[in-house]
């Protein structure tokens, strides 16, 4: 019989892999635009330049927010039964085709988290980028817009980019 321990660190990698792939695409990048650009905001008349001491404690909160806005879109997308035949091929470690959850319980993890994606949202900022990032999630993994057609699928991930990076950017600066 596992521990509490080796349980709660399955979770937790079950929990990791479903972003693992997005983090040099998705969650490095947009931390440092956000950080980067927080910098360059007061040449725009967006507000104050962060102190070096702030922008370092904050990096971590920017981290957090674009994985934790990431995360349950993530889990949309390879919950979906075509996600999971192509991910059976290209990445047979991730959560559903490695069978460490069900569709289900994927299902119910992803509608949980969106809660706590808006509420860090609400507490640090990003919560405008946050709510169209649910949105365009729900499009794109639910409504066809992966599928309908090239143009609708790149529109949706620009705007995707253009959140995880506006929100990142709010983030850093405090708002």
């Amino acid at each position: 019989m596992p521990t509490a321990t080796a349980s709660w660190i399955f979770h937790l990698r079950t929990i990791w892999l479903f972003t693992f792939s997005d983090l040099k695409t998705i969650v490095g990048p947009k931390t440092v635009f956000g950080l980067v650009n927080s910098l360059a905001a007061p040449e725009f008349g967006v507000g104050s330049s962060p102190e070096a001491a702030s922008l370092l404690r904050r990096t971590v909160i920017v981290a957090v927010w674009t994985w934790i806005n990431l995360l349950p879109f993530a889990i949309d997308n390879q919950r979906q039964p075509a996600a999971i035949a192509e991910d059976s091929v290209n990445k047979p470690w991730r959560p559903m085709p490695s069978k460490r959850l069900t569709e289900q319980r994927a299902r119910q993890i992803m509608f949980a988290l969106y809660p706590v994606a808006g509420l860090t949202s609400c507490y640090f900022g990003g919560l405008r980028q946050c709510i169209a990032l649910v949105a365009l999630g729900y499009w794109y993994n639910d409504r066809g817009g992966a599928d309908s057609s090239f143009v609708v699928r790149n529109f949706i991930n620009a705007c995707g980019f253009v959140c995880y990076s506006s929100g990142a950017m709010e983030v850093a600066l405090g708002r």
